[in-house]
């Protein structure tokens, strides 16, 4: 990811590692408050600077 300038996905995944002992019960709060997980969450990322940073420039 380093190489191919994905810093974003790169730090998210970053963030998921650090949260291993405690992503569980994470993810059954994401679950139930209707959120994305932590796997789930770049995707919607992804899509949305898709969408609105053409927009911006």
């Amino acid at each position: 990811m380093q190489d191919t300038y994905q810093f974003t996905e790169k730090m998210m995944l970053a963030e998921q590692a650090r949260s291993m002992p405690f992503g569980a019960v994470w993810d059954e709060y994401c679950r139930r408050a209707g959120c994305p997980l932590d796997g789930e969450l770049y995707p919607a990322v992804a899509a949305y600077e898709a969408k609105v940073l053409p927009e911006r420039m």
